[in-house]
C-alpha cells in the first residue's frame, strides 16, 4: 500500500526530485512483485489536473501543456513570444533583465525602441500560460527589472533531468548502486534529445544545451561503474558504446570499453575495439602524451 502512495506522489505536479526517486524506486520494487502501477515520471502527453500545471518540454522538441492540454502554435501569435518562453527556460528560473531579453530578441534593434515590444510579448505569454488558471499563482514573474519563470508553477522537462542525473550520481558515491541505477535509468528514459534541437544554433542555448549533455554523459558513465561492478558486462558494453558514440574522443571510455571485453574473454571485440581507439585522432589542441598503447 505504501508503495503505491510513493509511486503516486511522485508523479504529481512540483513533486520534487526526492519525491520522484522515491517514486521510481517503489515502482521498481512493484514491477519485481508483480504490481501494475502508473509511471512515475509523467509524460506531457499525460491528462493532468485541469487549469492547474504548465510543464514545458525542451528535450529534443518544444512543446507546451497547460492543465494537460497542449498549446497550439496559433496562441503564441509570433514566433517571438515562443522564443521569449524559450529564453526564459534556458535560464532555470534565473531573472533575466529586460534589457538583455530585447537585445536578445531583436540584436540589431535599439533598445528604447523594443521596450514595448518585449511588453507584448510578454503578455502573450503569460496569457497562453496562465489560460484557466485564475486560481493559481502567475507562471511567469515579471517587474520592471526582469522576467523569470516561476519554478514553483512551472515544471520544466531539461530541470528534472539534470537534477535526477544528480541525485543519482549521489546515490552511486554513498553507495547504493540499486537506487542509483534506477534513478540513473529512469532520467536517460526521458532523454528525448538535447535541449532546444529544434532552435540549436541561437546563442541563449548553449549552456544549457552543454548542461544537458554533460549529465547525459555522466549518467552513461555511472552505468558502466554500476553495471561493472554488478557483473552486467554487456551493459557496461552498452553504456561505454553510448559515451563514444557522443565523444569518440574519450580515452576512459575507450580504455574501459577494451578492458570490459578483454576481461570477459571477448578477444575479437577487444581487439577492434582497441584498433578503433589507436585510429581515432586525438582532439585538435590536446596536448602530446605519447604512444597509444
Amino acid at each position: 500500500m505504501m508503495k503505491g502512495v510513493l509511486a503516486t506522489i511522485g508523479a504529481l505536479p512540483g513533486a520534487t526530485t526526492d519525491a520522484r526517486a522515491a517514486a521510481t524506486l517503489a515502482q521498481q520494487r512493484q514491477a519485481a512483485a508483480g504490481v501494475q502501477h502508473a509511471a512515475t515520471t509523467v509524460p506531457l502527453n499525460a491528462e493532468l489536473p485541469a487549469g492547474r500545471e504548465v510543464r514545458i518540454q525542451v528535450l529534443g522538441r518544444f512543446e507546451v501543456r497547460v492543465g494537460g492540454q497542449g498549446v497550439p502554435p496559433a496562441a503564441w501569435q509570433s514566433r517571438k513570444a515562443r522564443d521569449l518562453l524559450r529564453i526564459l527556460v534556458a535560464r532555470r528560473g534565473r531573472v533575466v533583465p529586460r534589457e538583455e531579453l530585447a537585445e536578445l530578441l531583436w540584436p540589431d534593434e535599439d533598445i528604447t525602441r523594443t521596450a514595448h515590444r518585449l511588453s507584448v510579448l510578454l503578455s502573450i505569454v503569460r496569457t497562453v500560460l496562465d489560460r484557466d488558471r485564475a486560481d493559481a499563482d502567475p507562471a511567469v514573474l515579471a517587474d520592471r527589472a526582469g522576467v523569470a519563470l516561476d519554478p514553483v508553477n512551472v515544471r520544466v522537462d531539461v530541470d528534472d533531468f539534470l537534477e535526477d542525473v544528480a541525485h543519482g550520481c549521489r546515490l552511486y558515491e554513498q553507495g547504493d548502486p540499486t537506487a542509483a541505477r534506477t534513478i540513473l535509468m529512469a532520467a536517460l528514459d526521458s532523454y528525448f534529445g538535447e535541449p532546444f534541437d529544434d532552435e540549436p544554433y541561437a546563442d541563449w542555448t548553449a549552456a544549457l544545451r552543454e548542461q544537458a549533455r554533460s549529465a547525459h554523459l555522466r549518467a552513461h558513465r555511472t552505468l558502466v561503474y554500476l553495471a561493472r561492478g554488478a557483473g552486467d558486462i554487456d551493459g557496461a558494453v552498452s553504456h561505454a558504446l553510448v559515451l563514444l558514440e557522443y565523444d569518440p574522443y574519450d580515452e576512459d571510455a575507450h580504455r574501459t570499453l577494451i578492458a570490459l571485453l578483454a576481461g570477459a574473454g571477448r578477444h575479437g571485440e577487444a581487439r577492434r575495439a582497441h584498433t578503433r581507439y589507436r585510429r581515432t585522432p586525438p582532439p585538435r589542441n590536446a596536448p602530446r602524451t605519447g604512444a597509444r598503447s
